[in-house]
């Protein structure tokens, strides 16, 4: 009887668990799973390419069970290519293809449980997916590399295939190219040989399923660094010949951080090999496939740019991926946060271990901010294929980050080793990882994912508080406008009284009606210097707070979290006296917290104790403090611009370049000085110094040797940044050429989105104007264009 009562039971939440499947409170066309006939298991791709053309030629084998009872045909996507032979089990197979699907019709229906094996060869010249960077530059010295990008439906432009996340396969590439170039893909490499044609063919293939938008190419010229984890992983560290000193800094936490997300996931590193492959013109930051990470080479940095842009974030992120997207995979795109919003979580938190408590709190605040500014526009949740990038990334990673806090931080990893092994290499929707904190800790926690995952919005607290004679009372309201999207917030919240003498008394509340009163017990003798409603801002939250001045400046000098100190020097500004300030200076060590002294010190500067706060400031050297001073002056007087040019000789690139615009903007009778002292400053890979320099060498002097460099920084010879950089600066200067023009017309042909919009933008610029409308016109009717690029420049080449 007892075993038949906890069947019941068994069956009881079960039936409740799946339930849940089917929640929703914004309808979502991609909340439902691809149809699917067959379950491929393999995927075998022979390759090589016709490198001028940007030619894909192929031969793709898939391997398959049959999972229906009878399957009369099966589709492939396959997007504009040229289907040459189609086989089953070696057997020519009848097929339709309309330029999008591949179509098998089976005279015989496949019977359930057949395995079987379809092979494709075919071509494709493909748009989307693979991309042939520098083979095509006229100038012959852009870098010469192919790299893909298959996430979300993208491969389906260079291979056909069954182009769905659901679906998992095995995948195994033999790539065949002239052999001074070296191939990554998936996996392990098996071999390595050499071909006739001086080429060579390259083969890799995983260990285990993946998902078939992660199947991947990195090809071109580059130096490789092996290193290892702490568990013995390969890890293969690619850079371009030339640059061995920027692998220390871009790869400087590489090892450090597969060691702690292994231990934090209590599950090993699921794929066996490692590898990261920086490439030109990437449109994104960086794409996690499957044991072989792309990311774009602005983040292979040197030391001096590490300042300004560092890969740590962005490695940890797609790291994380390699558990949460590829391991275990989101179902549908209705789930994607469980991919996205996970990474982004982890690598907020190993920022924390790389740089410290305080900047995983300066960051939570950045994602806060992010999801208001998000709901002001509509009121979607995470758990929605339209979500948005703020909710899939950074609203996402708050949201688990409050889950931690809900839960605790070791039943929350706990949970999340639960999950990950249940999960080993499948498929998951939301509700699979509400199951697991069930099922791994009995927590029901239907209310945390209604709030927070299934509908939108976020709390908006009216906080209050007053000292009355037996308590003290906190009135918290919530206000924010309810709706079938967004309902009143339950959340654990501390309420926190600080006094004079440095104690403190503080509760834990379960807050989740409209208003609460909050009574914590008197402390006779005591003398309150500030309260705190959420210290160190755990809680997801647009809050209204009134507090004394007093309160205030407490908080400031007292909190013993940066944080909450920095909240409340921000509501100070203008408010504080020169002494305080500079009380304040020097008692903070954290960067932003001197940035936040320094902005203030720029209020008041007529004060003579603030003026030496900002000589401070600038001979402090740091480049966050810099920063904020250059993105916040309206002018440079002669007074301060001995200040000012202290930092052409700044660390940071993006400092120098910066001072350089505003002394010469300011300053002009000290124009060719300053232009003196930085003409040897490059800047990054983007060249943001050289090209600031061109640009006022040229307004001060007018030689057209200045903007014959910029029209030169224009050409597919650099990368996308330096080439849009170098269209805006030309832009300002309202000068063109015909030499520019034809580097403007290849960046619209670019596949890459952030060339291609800004080389449309220039050109709109000069377009407009008759003496460079002539010259454009001219360039496009004089040229020999493809039928796609005539659709391109047509806007151009008539009114």
């Amino acid at each position: 009887m007892k075993t038949f009562f906890s069947l019941v039971f068994s069956l009881l939440v079960a039936l409740h668990l799946s339930s849940q499947e089917v929640r929703t409170f914004l309808e979502d066309e991609n909340r439902v799973p691809r149809e699917r006939v067959v379950d491929f298991t393999n995927l075998k791709l022979s390759v090589s390419f016709d490198l001028p053309k940007g030619q894909v030629i192929g031969t793709i084998t898939h391997d398959f069970i049959v999972i229906r009872h009878e399957v009369t045909e099966i589709v492939l996507d396959a997007i504009n290519m040229e289907i040459k032979a189609v086989s089953l089990n070696g057997v020519k197979q009848d097929y339709a293809y309309d330029n999008k699907l591949v179509t098998l019709n089976f005279g015989e229906p496949l019977k359930v449980g057949d395995q079987k094996s379809i092979q494709i060869e075919y071509s494709a010249t493909p748009k989307k997916g693979i991309y042939f960077v520098g083979w095509n530059d006229s100038t012959n010295t852009s870098r010469k590399q192919i790299w893909t990008q298959g996430q979300g439906i993208d491969n389906r432009h260079w291979m056909p295939l069954f182009d769905d996340m659901t679906d998992k396969v095995i995948s195994e590439l033999e790539v065949t190219m002239p052999e001074q170039y070296k191939v990554l893909s998936n996996g392990k490499k098996l071999k390595e040989k050499s071909a006739k044609g001086n080429n060579k063919v390259w083969h890799y293939k995983i260990s285990h399923p993946h998902p078939p938008y992660l199947i991947m190419l990195g090809i071109g010229e580059y130096e490789i660094e092996k290193r290892k984890s702490g568990s013995g992983v390969e890890m293969s560290l690619y850079y371009y010949p030339g640059e061995q000193h920027k692998v220390e800094p871009t790869y400087r936490r590489s090892v450090a951080m597969f060691d702690y997300f292994e231990t934090i996931f209590g599950v090993d590193y699921p794929w066996g090999t490692y590898a990261q492959i920086p490439v030109q013109e990437f449109m994104y930051g960086a794409m996690e496939n499957t044991t072989a990470t792309i990311f774009g080479d602005f983040y292979l940095v040197d030391s001096v740019e590490f300042l300004d842009r560092n890969y740590v974030r962005v490695n940890a992120h797609e790291l994380a991926h390699q558990w949460f997207g590829d391991y275990v995979t989101a179902r549908t795109t209705t789930h994607t946060w469980l991919q996205e919003s996970f990474a982004t979580h982890f690598d907020m938190v190993y920022q924390g271990v790389a740089f410290g408590d305080d900047y995983f709190d300066f960051v939570r605040r950045g994602y806060n901010q992010q999801a208001l500014d998000a709901t002001k526009n509509d009121l979607r949740p995470i758990a929605h294929s339209q979500a948005g990038t703020v909710r899939h990334y950074p609203k996402g990673a708050m949201v688990l980050n409050m889950l931690k806090y809900v839960v605790g931080e070791d039943q929350f990893n706990s949970t999340i080793q639960y999950y990950l092994k249940k999960h080993a290499y499948g498929t998951v929707d939301t509700e699979d990882f509400l199951i697991s904190f069930y099922e791994n800790l009995g927590l029901p926690l239907d209310w945390f994912w209604e709030e927070w995952v299934l509908k939108g919005g976020e709390p908006h607290y009216k906080v209050e508080f007053e000292e009355l004679s037996d308590n003290y009372r906190f009135a918290v309201q919530q206000i924010h406008e309810q709706n079938d999207l967004v309902g009143l917030f339950k959340m654990p919240i501390y309420f926190e009284v600080h006094f004079k003498d440095g104690s403190h008394t503080s509760e834990q509340v379960m807050i989740e009606e409209s208003y609460h009163q909050v009574n914590l017990p008197i402390q006779e003798g005591k003398e309150v210097a500030y309260v705190l409603f959420d210290p160190k801002n755990q809680i997801l939250k647009d809050v209204t707070f009134s507090k004394s001045v007093e309160f205030i400046k407490a908080q400031a000098f007292n909190a013993p979290n940066t944080i909450d100190r920095y909240e409340a020097l921000v509501e100070l500004r203008g408010k504080l006296s020169p002494e305080e300030l500079s009380k304040a200076w020097n008692n903070e060590t954290y960067a932003e917290m001197k940035a936040e002294i320094a902005l203030h010190a720029m209020i008041g500067k007529t004060d003579e104790q603030n003026k030496q706060l900002l000589a401070s400031a600038f001979a402090s050297g740091i480049p966050d403090v810099e920063k904020i001073i250059l993105t916040n002056i309206n002018n440079i007087s002669s007074d301060d611009k001995v200040l000012y040019e202290s930092l052409l000789t700044a660390q940071s690139h993006y400092v120098v370049e910066k001072t350089l615009d505003l002394l010469c903007f300011y300053q002009p009778l000290g124009i060719e000085t300053y232009l003196k002292e930085t003409e040897d400053r490059v800047g990054n890979r983007s060249q943001n110094v050289r090209i600031k320099w061109l640009e006022w060498s040229y307004l001060y002097t007018r030689d057209e040797v200045f903007v014959e460099q910029l029209i030169e920084l224009l050409s597919p010879r650099y990368e996308f940044i330096t080439r849009t950089n170098s269209a805006s600066a030309l832009e300002r200067l309202n000068y063109m050429n015909e030499t520019g023009i034809g580097y403007l017309i290849d960046g619209l042909f670019s596949a890459n989105s952030r060339l291609r919009g800004p080389m449309n933008g220039t050109m709109r610029h000069f377009f407009g104007q008759n003496r460079y409308q002539l010259l454009i016109r001219g360039y496009i009717l004089s040229g020999d264009w493809t039928d796609q690029e005539e659709a391109v420049l047509a806007k151009f080449s008539m009114r």
